[in-house]
């Protein structure tokens, strides 16, 4: 399992779907999935002029929309993840 640290959020990316008349896109031509669900949450990050922790925005489960450049990808026991900070998603769905 995977335990993100400060204001960092573990997701599972959504699968890359096929479109919708059947065709499958070539692999160059998908684009990296805009839409996972958080599996994993640090503890916060620390406000610089106070040093109160500043809560998390994403909870475990909460299925998110975040751009196309979010976070940096890693792979575990062959599950790829992405790792973000909590300000990069744009949504809760």
């Amino acid at each position: 399992m995977i335990q993100p640290l400060h204001d960092l959020i573990a997701v599972l990316p959504a699968p890359v779907q096929e479109s919708k008349d059947g065709f499958q896109i070539a692999q160059v031509a998908q684009t990296r999935p805009k839409e996972g669900t958080v599996i994993a949450v640090g503890p916060g990050k620390y406000a610089a002029n106070s040093g109160v922790l500043i809560p998390m925005s994403s909870q475990v489960g909460d299925k998110i929309l975040y751009s196309k450049y979010s976070g940096g990808e890693v792979e575990i026991d062959g599950v790829k993840y992405l790792l973000m900070r909590d300000e990069e998603v744009l949504a809760i769905i």
